[in-house]
């Protein structure tokens, strides 16, 4: 998927489900996706996200095969935007 997909769903409310990435991943309420630079516009509590136009989140599932990815922490040191993630060698 492209940025531009993402961002269709985002400016319609639409929850954003991927897989295929060996972890379990879900991030906090997103406003600006695709910018990184400013942190995809995380906002709100990891517990709780909101959906609705211009709103939307973002899941992760990718843990029903056999294995797990390991997390690269020094590639994820300045990601503000997940809220929980499970891997093989990190949990948040």
């Amino acid at each position: 998927m492209d940025w531009a997909s993402y961002r269709a769903c985002q400016e319609a409310g639409a929850m954003i489900a991927t897989g295929n990435e060996h972890v379990y991943a879900r991030t906090v309420t997103l406003t600006d996706l695709g910018n990184g630079g400013a942190g995809h516009g995380a906002t709100g509590a990891p517990d709780r996200v909101a959906v609705g136009p211009g709103r939307t989140f973002v899941v992760v599932s990718g843990l029903g095969g056999r294995s797990k990815r390991d997390y690269e922490c020094a590639a994820h040191d300045d990601d503000t935007w997940w809220a929980t993630v499970y891997t093989r060698n990190y949990y948040l």
